[in-house]
């Protein structure tokens, strides 16, 4: 996969809400309006949140719940 800076955005957001303890969410993505959900899937796939939270390099999302 090639990331473009998009991807990188993305990936930055999703690195500052798992830093504030916030839930990363697709909706939580797309109000950033870095890109609309439809996009978010096109950058990452049919599974977005997996995959985009792994290229962050979150724990992976049943150890999250596990902790929220």
């Amino acid at each position: 996969m090639h990331l473009t800076n998009t991807h990188w955005d993305i990936i930055s957001w999703i690195q500052e809400l798992y830093k504030r303890k916030k839930e990363v969410t697709i909706e939580a993505i797309t109000k950033t309006e870095i890109v609309n959900i439809n996009e978010l899937f096109d950058l990452f796939t049919d599974d977005a949140i997996l995959v985009s939270t792994k290229i962050a390099g979150l724990p992976c999302l049943n150890k999250l719940k596990k902790t929220a």
